[in-house]
């Protein structure tokens, strides 16, 4: 066994000898040729190796462009959005202009005033009912103007300063305004100065906003609740400057700055100069003088009275203001029901306690014939039908008072 262990080892040195001596011939031979000097040997593995680095560098500059290629993109598109901005802009801002040139260059008969004439402080001699149909009477004229200038400029897109007038005086002539002279007032159109600012106005909402937005504004002023409270707010004031701010403020309390901005700036003073000075006579018979004066409520004051009383099942003595329709004990006899009335605590201790029996007879809604309680100086409204209610304490005098509804 030894021995062909010896045999084989020197099988393979010989033919380790002889690679090597036919390498150095081969290398020789290369040599001879010109050939550069053998290296290491690639392998499969190094030639994967190598395509993968090159395969992730490419996918480096990939990305790398498209992230270039967005930035760019994104960049262009925002350049052309401000470029379509900047057009946009310079296009409404020349129709704007255009608008304002052509509203305010009316070739008009007889030209208007360029200044308002001054507001009135002077105190109206109107009487209260007259002064109530009258503010009502320009109200709805005005009101009945802006609908229609609300429905030009939404049909046209636009407004102008002959618009604006030929409107006011189709809406005077519908109301019989007919007066001519230094008493025409409003009914003469609106001067220069209101025309360019109201127009500037109106033209911003209509490109801003779109010309239906005119009619959203009219609706608004002429809506019932608004109006109401204008002829009330109006009615407290005594002259025509503070008229217009009553009208001002009514405004500005129940629109928006831009249709409330629009309105009052067509409320010109020549209106509250008419409404508070009775001048140019007008037929405002329609309109009810008596809805502005405030319901006259006669209140009572009653002072507590110490009592004995039993109810419930429980005996009390105490100090009580008794309100009922009928009875000896009452401090304070009204007709029932006293649903609606008002309880004032105007002296006495910090609480009183409220106790009720309902028409039905049936007692209160927080226990047997418990309301609540009311604090000295608070306000406590009977929204239930009663009918009796007392106010108790159960040692100390007190006063309250009690006002039937308005």
């Amino acid at each position: 066994m030894s021995d062909l262990t010896a045999k084989f080892d020197e099988i393979q040195a010989q033919i380790a000898t002889q690679h090597t001596e036919i390498t150095d011939d081969l290398e020789a031979i290369l040599t001879a040729l010109g050939a550069p000097p053998p290296g290491d040997l690639i392998t499969l593995e190094d030639i994967s190796a190598q395509l993968t680095t090159l395969n992730t560098n490419v996918l480096g500059i990939a990305s790398d462009n498209s992230t270039f290629y967005s930035a760019m993109a994104s960049t262009l598109s925002l350049l052309s959005t401000n470029i379509e901005t900047m057009l946009n802009n310079a296009s409404t801002n020349a129709q704007a202009i255009i608008a304002a040139i052509y509203a305010t260059s009316c070739a008009c008969p007889t030209p208007s005033a360029l200044l308002p004439p001054d507001i009135a402080t002077t105190p109206t001699s109107l009487e209260d009912e007259a002064k109530c149909r009258r503010i009502q009477f320009y109200l709805s004229v005005f009101g009945n103007w802006l609908t229609k200038i609300a429905n030009y400029g939404s049909a046209a897109g636009f407004v102008t300063g002959d618009t604006l007038g030929a409107l006011l005086a189709l809406a005077t002539a519908e109301a019989g305004i007919v007066a001519t002279g230094a008493e025409v007032g409003a009914a003469a159109g609106p001067p220069g100065l209101v025309v360019g600012a109201v127009i500037g106005l109106i033209s911003g909402a209509i490109f801003t906003l779109g010309g239906s937005v005119l009619v959203d504004y009219a609706n608004q002023f002429n809506d019932p609740v608004l109006r109401n409270a204008m002829v009330l707010a109006m009615f407290a004031a005594d002259n025509a400057d503070d008229g217009y701010t009553a009208f001002k403020t009514t405004l500005l309390a129940s629109m928006s700055t831009i249709p409330a901005e629009i309105i009052y700036t067509l409320w010109w003073s020549a209106w509250s100069n008419d409404v508070y000075s009775g001048s140019p006579v007008v037929d405002d018979s329609a309109f009810d003088g008596s809805i502005c004066a405030p319901d006259v409520v006669e209140c009572t004051t009653p002072t507590s009275v110490y009592t004995h009383y039993h109810q419930w099942e429980t005996d009390w003595t105490g100090t009580s203001a008794i309100v009922k329709g009928t009875g000896d004990d009452a401090v304070f006899a009204s007709a029932p029901p006293f649903d609606g009335w008002v309880v004032t605590a105007m002296t006495g201790p910090t609480s009183l306690a409220v106790w009720i029996i309902n028409t039905d007879g049936s007692s209160g809604p927080l226990g047997p014939g418990v309301l609540g309680s009311i604090n000295v100086g608070s306000v406590l409204h009977l929204d239930a039908p009663i009918e009796w209610f007392e106010i108790f304490h159960s040692d100390t005098e007190f006063t309250v008072t009690l006002c039937p509804p308005s």
